[in-house]
């Protein structure tokens, strides 16, 4: 059953976005923060990160590169911290799926809730957050 949805929307590089809509990875790590707090659409860019296929599980690689251009999922963005550590960044670790040496002074964690995959639907992505409104067909828990 489709339904209506309107959120703003982060781009992602692949094989991440996919990631994030199977909630493998909970927090999406950036260089800025946001003071935004609510519905959070996921988007898989076009671009592909080639180094994280070394840390990927296999799975979530193969589906992803079927995955480009498209709304994947919708969550709740909960709360957006600095990582002022490589510590604390390696505590994360499990949730953001980063190997330390992407931790840099500056880092942000986007905590993500109520992850939700959906149908994909295809859509041109924008740097930043953007708005997205149109009907979605969530996937069966």
């Amino acid at each position: 059953m489709k339904q209506r949805v309107t959120c703003r929307v982060l781009t992602l590089y692949q094989p991440w976005a996919t990631a994030v809509a199977l909630r493998l990875k909970t927090i999406e790590t950036r260089n800025w923060g946001t003071r935004y707090r609510g519905a959070l659409g996921i988007h898989a860019g076009k671009r592909w990160d080639k180094a994280a296929e070394a840390f990927m599980p296999r799975e979530v690689v193969e589906r992803a590169a079927g995955e480009r251009g498209a709304l994947l999922a919708v969550a709740t963005l909960a709360d957006v911290f600095e990582y002022a550590t490589a510590e604390t960044w390696k505590a994360e670790m499990g949730a953001h799926l980063c190997p330390l040496h992407y931790w840099e002074p500056g880092k942000h964690g986007w905590r993500l809730e109520e992850i939700r995959g959906i149908v994909p639907v295809p859509i041109s992505g924008a740097m930043g957050l953007w708005n997205f409104e149109g009907e979605v067909e969530f996937m069966e828990e």
